[in-house]
């Protein structure tokens, strides 16, 4: 029997605030910027156990998932356009986050490694990768700043886990 990962308090806090995003529900507003990150139908598995899965098999620094939420809002921003769905959420998630991987960790798995993870092929992951640093336009330098700043939003958040926000802050290590 498998066990049963429980990702840190910082993690599931991210993950909801992922789902609190505004989506709309169509698939149509897509524009063939975000073709790549489409799929077919609305995956089944919530934001938060796609989170929970990321966490278990991808081994990234918890400092990866927070920067990839900064690489998502700074899309969005620069990209006013784009219009989040749940058409394209979880692989934009998927990508994001192995682009802060390999920003950020010295250490990472394979595309093949993470296509898995997020239930894709590999080819499909190397497309995405490609066109979410062209939509972010290669701005992938997280100042400082900015890191604390999200860090203490997703921390100050109301605790989804067990443990207290405090005590996730004192364990996180960057």
């Amino acid at each position: 029997m498998e066990s049963t990962y429980h990702p840190p308090l910082l993690w599931m806090n991210i993950a909801h605030s992922l789902e609190a995003k505004p989506f709309i529900l169509t698939s149509s507003a897509l524009n063939s910027d975000f073709a790549p990150f489409k799929s077919s139908i609305v995956p089944r598995i919530t934001i938060a156990d796609y989170v929970c899965r990321i966490y278990k098999y991808a081994k990234c620094s918890d400092s990866c998932l927070l920067v990839s939420v900064i690489y998502i809002d700074r899309l969005l921003e620069k990209n006013a356009h784009v219009l989040l769905t749940r058409f394209h959420i979880h692989r934009l998630l998927i990508t994001s986050v192995l682009v802060a991987v390999k920003f950020c960790d010295d250490l990472y798995l394979s595309n093949k490694h993470y296509a898995k993870i997020g239930g894709i092929k590999c080819s499909e992951l190397n497309q995405m990768e490609s066109r979410f640093l062209q939509l972010i336009a290669y701005d992938l330098h997280v100042l400082p700043e900015m890191y604390e700043e999200y860090l203490g939003k997703m921390l100050s958040q109301e605790s989804y886990g067990s443990e207290s926000a405090e005590d996730a802050k004192t364990d996180f290590s960057v």
